[in-house]
């Protein structure tokens, strides 16, 4: 199966919507680690308060769960974090700007490209050469 060709323009888009979408996972992913954080003190009182072994059983299989989600969440912070911190500083967002930039012109110059392209004489060569041609023709 052949891989479509992406113009530059749309790679350098597909970047910077990347870049949005890591500050996005990363905000979220360290809501679930807080939120899970904020559990815990729950699931200590519910198993100390739990007099059944059985439901304390199940009360650790939540805890169990709980924490496997928050070690998830945590990790997606980890990896994200760089990114993220590139995203916010102040040198990186200019930069990010200049992208758009290149984004607006590149797409321009691919419109241009892509479109019904002309030609129209620079000097008056190209008319005598045309008139040479047509009496040629005849």
């Amino acid at each position: 199966m052949e891989r479509k060709e992406e113009k530059p323009s749309e790679v350098i888009v597909n970047f910077l919507d990347w870049l949005k979408q890591c500050q996005t996972d990363y905000e979220t992913s360290k809501a679930i680690v807080n939120e899970e954080d904020m559990k815990q003190q729950d699931f200590w009182h519910m198993l100390e308060f739990e007099e059944k072994s059985e439901a304390r059983s199940k009360t650790a299989t939540i805890i169990h769960k709980s924490r496997v989600r928050r070690r998830e969440a945590k990790n997606q912070v980890e990896l994200l974090e760089k990114v993220v911190q590139f995203s916010r500083n102040e040198r990186s967002k200019q930069f990010f700007q200049t992208l758009k930039t290149l984004v607006r012109d590149q797409r321009i110059e691919e419109e241009r490209l892509s479109g019904k392209r002309t030609y129209n004489p620079r000097t008056s060569v190209w008319n005598t050469l045309c008139e040479e041609k047509r009496g040629d023709d005849s």
